[in-house]
């Protein structure tokens, strides 16, 4: 049996899947389907978690009966994976699905987005650290005489 986390976030890393949490990111199995997504790029639907195989229950999870689980793709790669769950039975329709993808692109270009600032800043802060001291030895520098 697989345990379930409904309501995380997944990124995928080196085609591993880690979840998002608070603590450190941790190599997951994560729900059924989840492999799926991955290497296929594509959203997975379960319209009965109590009839699909492999879909285990972990305490609190029990509501969870409709799932769906949503690949962020930028620049063709997976950059995580989003999930969806409702307690009622086959409550996922294609119209869900399409808006649910729809707002994955925009998500998955927001993260890239906070991706490439975070990495911008850092660049910046390193670069001030580095030119601080190069301050300091303009400052020292006596121009020589060609006299």
């Amino acid at each position: 049996m697989i345990p379930v986390w409904p309501f995380m976030q997944y990124m995928v890393m080196e085609n591993s899947l880690m979840r998002h949490s608070r603590e450190p990111l941790c190599l997951i199995p994560g729900p059924p389907g989840i492999h799926s997504i991955i290497n296929e790029q594509r959203s997975f639907v379960i319209s009965d978690t109590r009839q699909y195989p492999g879909w285990a229950l972990i305490p609190g999870t029990e509501h969870v009966i409709s799932w769906m689980g949503v690949p962020l793709i930028a620049g063709g790669r997976i950059i995580g994976i989003y999930s969806i769950d409702k307690a009622e039975a086959d409550f996922f329709t294609e119209e869900h699905q399409k808006l649910a993808e729809a707002l994955a692109g925009q998500a998955a270009v927001a993260i890239q987005n906070a991706r490439l600032f975070t990495h911008i800043q850092g660049e910046l802060a390193e670069r001030r650290t580095l030119k601080a001291p190069c301050a300091n030895l303009k400052n020292d520098i006596v121009p020589c005489s060609t006299a």
